[in-house]
Parts: structure tokens; C-alpha cells; sequence
């Protein structure tokens, strides 16, 4: 997931606000839209789901998960 294009897996329903952005994600990234979702994309569909990642090493390791999740 590090380094592919936000909303690129093809038979998913993605939000327009992801579709549309031009976000690759990288750690820094991944960082700011696990703490905060919809501070960093307000329209997508994340928003008020409860996928939060308050813990910044929680965070570090969903992250360090997804550098190496195909």
C-alpha cells in the first residue's frame, strides 16, 4: 500500500474526495489520515466511521503493517 496512489484498487467503492485527490501514499501520509481522517479528506466516506488511529504507535505500526501488506 506504501507508494501506491490513494483510491488505485480497482472493485472498490471509494469516496469522490479520495478518487479525486492526488495522494501516494507514503508514511507521512498514511500518518496524518490515520490520526485525523477527515481533517485531511473532509468528504470521504471515512468520516464519522471511527477509524481514528489516536495512538501515535499505533499508527507507527498499522503503518509499518501496510509497507509490507500486498
Amino acid at each position: 500500500m506504501v507508494g501506491r496512489k490513494a483510491a488505485a484498487v480497482k472493485g472498490f467503492d471509494y469516496s469522490p474526495a479520495l478518487k479525486h485527490s492526488f495522494i501516494v501514499w507514503d508514511e507521512a501520509s498514511l500518518n496524518v489520515y490515520l490520526a485525523a481522517p477527515r481533517i485531511m479528506l473532509p468528504r470521504t466516506s471515512m468520516r464519522g466511521a471511527g477509524v481514528e488511529v489516536a495512538d501515535p504507535q499505533d499508527r507507527r505500526d498499522v503503518i509499518a503493517y501496510m509497507k509490507v501488506a500486498r
